[in-house]
């Protein structure tokens, strides 16, 4: 018999694919439906996609934050802003990180 108390994680996993996707599974599904769209060689069956994409993100995700929120607080709040929805946010590259010959302009030009 199983205990129906409601059980949670002890904190919310953010290495892994959760390290580079808020939401891995769905973009696990968006993917490969891409792919078939892609493969059928029409711009019909991107629809799908299309519609996948926002149902998802208008409610599944939405939903699914909010609870994930509500069980674990700021450290969900902390985690949320580096890891986008559906892929990793990239953070900003400060001026100084860019190697010097990425940084090379036209003369009479500056940066």
């Amino acid at each position: 018999r199983r205990d129906n108390a409601k059980t949670s994680a002890p904190r919310p996993i953010t290495s892994g694919v959760f390290r580079v996707s808020g939401h891995p599974s769905y973009l696990g599904f968006v993917l490969p439906l891409s792919g078939i769209a892609i493969g059928l060689g029409t711009a019909t069956p991107f629809t799908a996609v299309l519609a996948f994409f926002v149902i998802t993100s208008r409610w599944y995700i939405p939903f699914e934050e909010n609870k994930i929120e509500e069980t674990f607080g700021s450290e969900y709040l902390a985690y949320k802003p580096r890891t986008g929805r559906w892929a990793q946010k990239r953070p900003p590259v400060a001026p100084d990180a860019i190697p010097s010959h990425y940084t090379h302009t036209a003369p009479g030009r500056t940066l």
